[in-house]
């Protein structure tokens, strides 16, 4: 017998994370971290295969910046969200991908 995890399709994985680009930033994708009850919110996450990409697409803004996935990770982010963070990668079929949050 299959776990129910293992019939999840590409895109309906796609759906959980909610995972769609971002508008006005080509090559730009955004997801949501797990949930946090204490704050009734998620994280927002900007993934882009290149560094370039996430910086033009905060262009004239303080809230710009970005860090190769692994790196990110390992100093900031909530460690629950690497799995979500590693699973958007698998669904672009990027390596190596780049990263930034919004926070809360």
């Amino acid at each position: 017998m299959f776990a129910a995890s293992s019939l999840i399709s590409a895109p309906a994985l796609a759906d959980s994370l909610n995972l769609k680009p971002a508008s006005d930033c080509p090559g730009v994708y955004t997801f949501y971290g797990n949930y946090i009850p204490s704050e009734m919110t998620s994280i927002v996450y900007y993934i882009a295969q290149d560094k370039a990409s996430l910086l033009a697409c905060f262009k004239n803004s303080r809230m710009g910046g970005g860090a190769q996935l692994t790196e990110y990770f390992k100093q900031s982010g909530a460690p629950s969200d690497k799995s979500r963070a590693l699973q958007a990668e698998k669904i672009l079929g990027w390596k190596n991908s780049y990263i930034h949050s919004l926070g809360l």
